[in-house]
């Protein structure tokens, strides 16, 4: 979800001229992601945490010993610093707006509201402010294998094409990897009997990476991929089967390497 906010908001690095304290990196949204989340795993059964202030939850979760003191204190002090900081935005021009000024002599002016003169100073407090989100962050949202690959991102979640997938697939050998994503996007969404159970679409999801890589070095990846999904259309059940290449993590790219040289031996 984050990934695609930041893909459709063009979220960059952490900077201060021109970064949005809400969704940018470092954000106020980094902290409630990063609070929620250990609240849906496990507020289920701790009702303790199932509250909704952030610096509440923070603390619960600390009481509860999901995070450390530490970190529900800096972080604590840090979301509502960011959030003085949103206020103060919205004070300046009297509109409804997250994003820091263009201009290094705007942004002094949102220093001096929050009582920094120093330009300098304040640019230098902002940007610790949200490198130490983002630490904290990168420390519970790691990227596993799920989320990409040796050779970089494999994101097929949202509706706007990742640059980072794109490079990563082009660089496997897919000719269209804009068709790519659409192709993989429609297994994410269920469109065939064999991926309509959540089990088996996060079962895929796990054997994506490699079974990608297998496709990119069949000769013809766009082909090989456009082979494969006949394969899956026509699959009544998926969940058994990518369970079981899962747990041997060799099937997947295997079966996939198997069919294409059947393919090969037969008339189109």
């Amino acid at each position: 979800m984050k990934r695609q906010i930041n893909i459709a908001k063009n979220v960059g690095d952490i900077r201060v001229e021109g970064h949005n304290v809400k969704l940018g990196r470092g954000g106020i949204h980094e902290i409630e992601f990063f609070t929620q989340t250990q609240q849906l795993i496990a507020g289920g059964h701790d009702k303790a945490l199932r509250v909704k202030p952030t610096a509440h939850a923070l603390a619960a979760l600390a009481d509860a010993n999901w995070i450390t003191p530490k970190a529900s204190t800096e972080l604590t002090q840090t979301y509502w610093y960011l959030r003085a900081v949103e206020n103060r935005l919205q004070m300046l021009r009297d509109e409804q707006t997250h994003v820091m000024p263009a201009t290094a002599e705007e942004v002094a002016i949102i220093g001096r509201l929050m009582g920094e003169p120093d330009l300098l100073q304040f640019e230098n407090g902002y940007r610790a402010a949200l490198e130490r989100v983002v630490g904290y962050y990168s420390e519970l949202f790691t990227e596993g294998e799920t989320l990409g690959s040796g050779e970089g991102n494999l994101v097929f979640t949202g509706s706007d094409d990742d640059p980072g997938t794109l490079e990563t697939l082009a660089a496997m050998g897919f000719a269209d990897p804009h068709k790519a994503i659409e192709t993989v996007r429609k297994w994410h969404y269920g469109s065939y009997p064999a991926t309509r159970a959540a089990a088996a679409r996060a079962h895929l999801t796990e054997l994506l990476p490699a079974l990608l890589a297998t496709l990119g070095n069949a000769g013809n990846a766009d082909e090989a991929l456009g082979r494969f999904d006949n394969f899956l259309s026509r699959l009544p059940t998926g969940v058994q089967l990518f369970a079981a290449a899962a747990a041997i993590r060799i099937c997947a790219p295997c079966w996939c390497n198997c069919w294409l040289r059947r393919r090969a031996w037969r008339k189109p």
